[in-house]
């Protein structure tokens, strides 16, 4: 026995038609027998950690500031840190962002000390 695609009455397997609504039931033999047999699963696409790019984009403003460097540039240590261990963790994207915002602010923070120096 099988249902029909319509109406969902129960009717017989080879049945052309169903006799309670009278719709086509070879359309959805036709449909039930091209679908493949495996499901493809489409990858997640995964997320942009949200520390690592805070702290990528502090880093960069952090080379334009002369003595604000020291501590403008910590922050974006300490964002890029916390972003490049998230995204090990959670396997998130931002790790290009992670690594360059803990060497632009590692750079800000030697600026800043380097003109206290002179």
């Amino acid at each position: 026995m099988s249902y029909c695609s319509n109406c969902g009455k129960e009717i017989q397997q080879e049945t052309k038609f169903c006799p309670h609504c009278g719709a086509n039931q070879e359309i959805r033999q036709v449909t039930l027998q091209s679908q493949p047999t495996q499901s493809v699963s489409t990858p997640k696409e995964k997320k942009l950690n949200v520390f690592s790019l805070i702290g990528f984009i502090v880093s960069i403003i952090s080379i334009f500031l002369d003595f604000y460097s020291i501590p403008v540039g910590l922050t974006a240590l300490i964002f890029s840190i916390i972003g490049f261990v998230q995204v090990n963790e959670k396997n998130e994207k931002g790790r290009g962002f992670a690594i360059t915002g803990m060497i632009l602010g590692s750079l800000a923070i030697l600026y800043g000390l380097s003109l206290f120096a002179l």
